[in-house]
């Protein structure tokens, strides 16, 4: 027995800074995709540039080399700044899981702390995220050549 699968895609991509979907639908002239047992596969080459999800003017990290505050020349403090300003109406707020990161730039162990935060307006973070002394010490690799690696890696962004 053949079997034969019609198909029309219809792809939805979420957008949940505007809370909007962006739908793409592969259905030309009201044509459908056929599966069967010579073309199990059918997809799109490139849905969305990958520069859409990588634009880095929505984020900035703020480091304070000698601490902020009350760790002012004790720890190295690490600030998470979103501009959500252009995605909320009044009120709202943006909630987000981020890690910041410190890399160790001589083996693979890097500093990294993982914190949920909601943003409206300003900034997250750690005022002590690392001892001075710590970074400072030329064995520990995260201070080499007077380079620090500093990341920030965004896991999930919701809009309430």
């Amino acid at each position: 027995m053949i079997h034969i699968i019609n198909v029309v895609f219809m792809l939805f991509l979420f957008d949940q800074i505007r809370d909007k979907y962006l739908s793409v639908e592969d259905n030309i002239k009201g044509r459908c995709r056929r599966f069967h047992a010579m073309k199990t596969e059918w997809g799109f080459s490139q849905l969305i540039p990958l520069t859409t999800f990588n634009d880095p003017l929505n984020g900035k990290i703020k480091l304070y080399p000698n601490g902020y505050g009350a760790q002012k020349n004790k720890a190295v403090s690490l600030f998470l700044f979103m501009d959500v300003s252009s995605a909320l109406m009044s009120g709202d707020k943006v909630y987000a899981k981020y890690t910041l990161r410190i890399r160790n730039q001589k083996v693979g162990t890097h500093l990294e702390a993982t914190y949920t935060s909601w943003f409206s307006a300003g900034g997250s973070g750690y005022p002590k995220f690392i001892d001075l002394g710590c970074v400072n010490e030329p064995g520990k690799g995260y201070l080499v050549y007077d380079r620090c690696v500093i990341e920030a890696e965004e896991l999930n962004l919701n809009m309430y």
